[in-house]
């Protein structure tokens, strides 16, 4: 509840027109040695990616499983990049940084 005493009024929330700012969720994410490995779900989009970076490697790839795929591709991304990799040359070539 807000109270104010006199004329002056709150400012107005801004709202975030398009809804990017909150746009992807993690869900759940793992971290060994130099490997990260992210499930993130878009709420616009309403479908999960994987993200995966591993420094030591200096390899970065997204990949775009079903959603009913999303666990096991988070818990095996390199035994799935063939199939769901977002990268036109393959999950074996870097993304552009």
């Amino acid at each position: 509840m807000i109270v104010t005493f006199g004329t002056k009024r709150p400012a107005p929330r801004r709202r975030d027109p398009v809804g990017l700012r909150n746009a992807l969720l993690e869900l759940d994410s793992r971290h060994v040695g130099g490997l990260t490995v992210r499930l993130l779900w878009d709420r616009l989009s309403d479908q999960v990616i994987i993200h995966v970076r591993d420094d030591s490697d200096r390899i970065d790839f997204v990949l775009n499983p079903p959603n009913s795929k999303a666990r096991y591709a988070f818990e095996h991304p390199f035994g799935v990049a063939h199939l769901f990799s977002s990268n036109p040359g393959g999950a074996d070539r870097p993304l552009a940084a």
